[in-house]
């Protein structure tokens, strides 16, 4: 029943696809390497080296994190109401940098999954998106809230509906997001990465 409880409370995260050098490391633990089939705990820092990029399986149906080259990412919060399917979770994530994409998301409308960078947080309710950490977030489809923190300091709230497809920067606000950008986001969620 205990073991049953803690399954429940607390959602897992497993290295599905690596390609390079990634590492992981819990407050006052050295960093270790991600291989695959690694179970990553909540509240670590994962690191991607140069040309380097790591799968995150999200059980619960909540997806896949694809962590680029040159990111960083502390799994800040994980849990879940319930282990059956469909039942809400809470996933907080801070990119610290780089950037990172997200792909196969099937949640509750209960669900909360933010993801914090330098200049705010963003709310992504969309299965398919790429942000990084200045605070660039590009939607292919559903919405998602982006609290922007500019300078001066007041939160200022964006929402993003996709589809067509949109995007938030920073400096021109929401835009549609042109077919380049599309393309380049598609070819970054596609597939799984092989390596060792």
């Amino acid at each position: 029943m205990g073991l049953r409880a803690q399954t429940a409370g607390q959602g897992t995260v497993t290295v599905r696809g690596l390609i390079g050098s990634a590492t992981y490391g819990t407050a006052g633990l050295p960093a270790a390497p991600l291989l695959l089939g690694t179970v990553v705990p909540i509240g670590s820092v994962i690191k991607t080296a140069p040309g380097a990029a790591v799968d995150l399986l999200f059980n619960c149906k909540a997806g896949v994190v694809r962590l680029l080259q040159n990111s960083t990412l502390s799994l800040d919060k994980f849990s879940a109401s319930d282990s059956t399917p469909g039942g809400a979770v809470d996933i907080q994530l801070y990119l610290i940098e780089g950037s990172m994409v997200g792909f196969d998301k099937k949640l509750s409308n209960a669900s909360k999954y933010q993801i914090k960078v330098a200049h705010g947080i963003a709310d992504v309710g969309g299965s398919k998106y790429r942000i990084d950490a200045q605070g660039y977030l590009v939607i292919l489809d559903g919405i998602a809230l982006f609290a922007f923190v500019p300078p001066s300091g007041e939160a200022v709230p964006f929402e993003l509906k996709a589809s067509p497809p949109v995007y938030f920067s920073p400096v021109e606000g929401i835009r549609p997001a042109p077919e380049e950008l599309v393309r380049e986001v598609v070819l970054q969620t596609k597939g799984q990465l092989r390596g060792r």
